[in-house]
């Protein structure tokens, strides 16, 4: 009897496993996919076990998880450009809208030369957030250059808790137009942590969330603009729906 019980629980167990990772693979408007995908990726062992590695899986962790956020970064070996100031504003900014402390450390450097994103898990992570005592990584790579990287693709989301900084191609930004570095690099730090918490894509210029870098790849100044350092009011609220709808 015992037996037959056991059997009954595991095959349950791998039924709903099963059923789960069909659910993950399925069709991306789902309600599944729309909801409760992003509860279990709250976890980060159920984001393992169910390979939750999209940008946005770990949305519900940002907004609920305990312990600080501990924003975690990289650059190369031979760049010796001070990134204390634009993390400070970007942390500053992260523990805004999620309400969480948020805390900078520095993991390492990463190879001068163009970085695949699909071997940056060779990179190790120092051991901040076990020591936190259950705190959540945010990983921020400044690169030379990334591959693949789109035509005036300044940035890009490393699985679901990280981003890809392009160094060289901010640098161009900064030669070629009237504001400074630390200016493009926050606002592509805060576009790629957007996508991180859930938000998609927009077509307004004047929002972090543009699909664009400004207009036709330009920055804002280019046309008479500012580069936005802040979410626009429409991302600011779909911001606080998402902490309610994901946050304690």
């Amino acid at each position: 009897m015992i037996k037959t019980i056991i059997l009954l629980i595991v095959i349950a167990i791998l039924g709903t496993f099963i059923y789960l990772k069909l659910q993950v693979s399925g069709d991306p408007n789902s309600t599944f996919n729309q909801s409760t995908r992003y509860t279990l990726g709250k976890h980060p062992w159920l984001r393992t076990i169910f390979s939750l590695r999209s940008f946005g899986d770990a949305r519900a962790e940002f907004f609920s998880g305990s312990g600080p956020i501990i924003i975690e970064w990289f650059k190369p070996q031979t760049e010796d450009m001070d990134f204390s100031g634009v993390l400070d504003k970007f942390s500053q900014a992260v523990a805004g809208y999620t309400g969480r402390e948020v805390k900078v450390t520095r993991s390492g450097s990463v190879d001068d030369s163009t970085l695949a994103i699909a071997n940056l898990a060779v990179y190790k992570l120092n051991a901040s957030v076990k020591e936190s005592g259950g705190g959540s990584a945010l990983l921020v790579f400044f690169t030379s250059d990334y591959s693949p990287r789109g035509n005036n693709e300044l940035s890009a989301t490393y699985e679901e808790t990280g981003m890809v900084i392009a160094l060289t191609a901010h640098k161009k930004f900064a030669q070629d137009y009237s504001q400074d570095l630390n200016t493009y690099l926050l606002s592509s730090l805060s576009h790629e942590f957007g996508h991180q918490i859930g938000l998609s894509h927009n077509t307004d210029p004047k929002c972090i969330m543009s699909l664009h870098a400004g207009i036709d790849g330009k920055p804002l100044e280019s046309y008479g603009r500012t580069t936005p350092q802040d979410f626009c009011q429409v991302e600011k609220e779909q911001i606080a729906n998402l902490k309610l709808q994901f946050g304690n």
